[in-house]
């Protein structure tokens, strides 16, 4: 008895650490996006569109990983 409730807590802590590193992986995101809003400099410019690529990859993937554990993902969106 006392290993299932070990597996369950385990399993619990894994998938709230998924759903906080969507969360996080929101976060860049909006950041990359609110950075690509500001730059003027071309070189700037390809820096912030790589790491607004990079961020929303970060997010499928994440997402995708979510879908699969058939994790809510509300928590992560507040």
């Amino acid at each position: 008895m006392r290993s299932a409730e070990k597996q369950r807590a385990e399993k619990e802590a894994a998938r709230r650490a998924l759903l906080e590193e969507y969360r996080a992986a929101l976060w860049r995101l909006r950041d990359a996006r609110a950075a690509f809003q500001q730059v003027t400099d071309p070189a700037l410019i390809s820096a912030c569109i790589y790491e607004v690529n990079a961020a929303q990859d970060r997010c499928s993937y994440l997402f995708g990983r979510l879908r699969e554990e058939q994790i809510s993902n509300t928590f992560a969106l507040r």
